[in-house]
């Protein structure tokens, strides 16, 4: 699943700028921690997912609200593909 790791901290970098890199960690809070307000989440989330070839309708309600650090996101990924 290297893959989704590299995918995810190249989205990440791209939206949160590299000058915040450092506080990319599977903890991180996407609002919180790295600052990203509800536009920038859906910018990168839709990123990720077209990069790795997922569709939006794989992804319950439940689970897209559920998402609130670098690791629910890597979780929930994994389970998809």
């Amino acid at each position: 699943m290297k893959a989704v790791d590299k995918i995810l901290q190249k989205q990440l970098i791209t939206t949160i700028g590299k000058k915040n890199a450092h506080k990319i960690t599977d903890n991180a809070l996407f609002v919180e921690d790295l600052g990203m307000n509800s536009m920038l989440l859906i910018s990168f989330f839709t990123s990720v997912i077209d990069e790795l070839k997922i569709s939006i309708i794989e992804f319950s309600d439940s689970e897209l609200t559920e998402i609130r650090s670098v690791l629910d996101l890597k979780t929930i990924l994994y389970s998809k593909l």
